[in-house]
């Protein structure tokens, strides 16, 4: 990955399937797949909430313009996973620990490609780009993200500890 957040340098083993830095016309797409995904319980059902709602409108537009989260005041950037120019899924990369780590903050493939190695794709690519980072790789799987969980475990991460809503912390 070059040294730069908002940059990602990808190579692509599936035909037609590509990445692409995320900006700001892709805000529906996610802001979609996380309402989608808060509803079944992958990511904070505060989401679903009017005020949660607007709030993640707000951050992901930081995000995708600003490369900057507002709810945690760190950088952030969007990387889109794509065919041919239709959107695949999402991955949101978050700094944390006062820039001394990454999180894999959010993360989601459209339903229709659930279940044909997309996530897998998106997520190994990532972890490609940080081959050499010497920093702490987080991520958090709410308890309905079990496949997301065993991905992450499969790759190296080590669960660490389960918060109270049974969300679970993963390091590498």
């Amino acid at each position: 990955m070059s040294k730069k957040i908002n940059q990602v340098d990808v190579v692509v083993p599936v035909k037609g399937f590509s990445f692409r830095n995320a900006d700001e016309k892709d805000l529906n797409f996610i802001y979609e797949l996380i309402i989608f995904g808060s509803e079944r319980g992958h990511f904070s059902e505060a989401f679903l909430t009017p005020e949660g709602s607007k709030g993640l409108r707000l951050n992901l537009r930081s995000i995708l313009t600003k490369k900057q989260r507002l709810d945690a005041r760190k950088p952030a950037y969007g990387v889109i996973y794509h065919n041919e120019g239709t959107s695949v899924g999402f991955l949101i990369n978050s700094s944390i620990y006062e820039s001394k780590g990454t999180e894999i903050w959010m993360m989601a493939i459209s339903e229709e490609f659930q279940n044909h190695g997309h996530g897998s794709a998106l997520l190994d690519e990532i972890l490609r780009n940080f081959a050499d980072y010497r920093g702490l790789l987080m991520a958090r799987c709410h308890p309905a993200s079990e496949v997301m969980f065993k991905m992450f475990i499969k790759r190296g991460f080590t669960h660490k500890e389960t918060g109270e809503k049974g969300t679970r912390i993963l390091v590498r």
